[in-house]
């Protein structure tokens, strides 16, 4: 299905502005687009944030690839994508004063709201801290047009003295991206469904006791676990993965998560009661 075309207003900024968005943070943030207000260039993802109970607009396989990145970092706090910068007469300032052609609506010829890909908050040894970022592939940063309106980005940001800056396709931990998307969906209690609380509870020190001693490869500890307690195959790695989202086994995760060898836990804690460490309802806001 083809995704619709905002043709962007005045009505439109003041609707959206009414809307919320672009406003609020954490469970309550409203991203300044969505992925049905405009195409995009590639591909678009919606992924639930367990942290924050919402769904994110993410407008490329780049943007996908940062997002988890994030996500995973203990350091970020908040996550808001798709961020306006608003009011709108500031950015047309700034391109007023640096001579550079502000966006446009190319059907309305309307004014754009400039946006940043993702703005953070973040927490560090001196306190928090917000971030932010624009996710772009590097040859891109060849296109004039594009650096052009980085310039409005950095100006906007630098007046707020928040830290701006570009991300790249280039060296990025492509590694720990693959396996913090392997288990970042097992976080929430309901991916184990319909396993109960005590057999998830028992499921969970069996397995860690069989891991703990180092010589058997992950896949046969899961099979052989499947086959104790009777689970269709593949739901006891599906623990595995809820163990890792969870942070209750620690593991390298710039390294490969390979089925064919014993998994090596740096670290892990198995819960006594299980169930004081979920605290789960209700759905994800669009």
């Amino acid at each position: 299905m083809a995704k619709r075309r905002t043709i962007f207003t005045q009505r439109i900024l003041e609707n959206w502005i009414k809307e919320g968005r672009g406003s609020n943070s954490g469970a309550f943030y409203k991203p300044w687009l969505t992925i049905h207000d405009f195409p995009s260039a590639g591909r678009c993802h919606r992924i639930a944030n367990w942290q924050h109970r919402r769904l994110h607009h993410l407008m490329s396989d780049l943007e996908e690839i940062v997002f988890y990145l994030f996500s995973w970092s203990e350091s970020v706090m908040d996550i808001r994508e798709q961020f306006p910068l608003l009011p709108l007469d500031e950015t047309l300032a700034i391109a007023k004063e640096t001579g550079i052609e502000h966006q446009v609506d190319i059907r309305s010829g309307y004014p754009l709201v400039a946006t940043t890909d993702f703005l953070l908050k973040v927490s560090g040894k001196h306190g928090e801290k917000y971030l932010a970022r624009t996710v772009k592939p590097a040859e891109q940063l060849k296109d004039k047009r594009i650096l052009e309106k980085f310039e409005i980005e950095r100006r906007y940001w630098a007046a707020r003295n928040i830290d701006w800056g570009v991300i790249t396709d280039e060296n990025l931990p492509l590694q720990l991206f693959r396996n913090i998307k392997l288990v970042y969906g097992y976080f929430p209690l309901r991916t184990l469904s319909p396993l109960s609380i005590q057999v998830i509870q028992e499921v969970i020190q069996t397995l860690t006791t069989h891991v703990l001693k180092g010589v058997i490869a992950l896949r046969d500890v899961t099979k052989l676990i499947d086959e104790q307690f009777g689970f269709v195959k593949g739901m006891t790695m599906d623990v595995v993965r809820h163990l890792i989202a969870r942070r209750w086994w620690k593991v390298d995760m710039n390294l490969p998560i390979d089925m064919r060898k014993p998994i090596i836990l740096q670290s892990y804690f198995v819960p006594d009661d299980i169930s004081i460490h979920y605290n789960e309802g209700g759905s994800y806001n669009e």
